[in-house]
């Protein structure tokens, strides 16, 4: 960093002159976790539990053996299973699953009459955000069902 004056002007004040070099730092691309597909664990639980009953019966427990090692192996049978039958699902989580591509278009259709500014266009958007929320909250309902 480099710090000099310049000549004073006619209002008596000292004009500052400063050359700086600034080194940002980098920042890491962090790595987004795996989570298990839980479609694909409803359709195959029978087979997954199976597979982990057989494996952890040649897994069987000694006594002399520590219980953290029998854990360890635990969790290795467990999770090897898993990720052989389940595996880990690819993409974005769907946050809201009840809402359709209709439910989407609506939304879109709303979001149009929003910033409008005449009395027909608030009773459009009423009317549809009234809409909408109705076939919200019923979809939500089935889907919970």
């Amino acid at each position: 960093m480099h710090i000099r004056c310049q000549e004073p002007t006619r209002i008596h004040h000292n004009l500052l002159v400063l050359k700086i070099r600034i080194a940002l730092k980098k920042l890491r691309k962090s790595t987004r976790r795996k989570r298990w597909d839980k479609e694909n664990l409803k359709n195959k639980i029978v087979e997954y539990a199976n597979n982990v009953d057989s494996k952890l019966a040649q897994v069987s427990p000694i006594l002399t053996v520590e219980p953290d090692d029998y854990w360890q192996r635990f969790k290795n049978v467990m999770k090897q299973e898993a990720e052989e039958i389940i595996g880990h699902s690819i993409g974005p989580v769907i946050k809201k699953p009840w809402i359709t591509a209709s439910t989407l278009e609506m939304i879109n259709q709303r979001r149009q009459w929003k910033h409008h500014t005449t009395e027909k266009a608030r009773q459009q958007y009423r009317k549809l955000n009234n809409k909408l929320r109705k076939v919200t909250q019923r979809a939500k309902q089935e889907w919970w069902a």
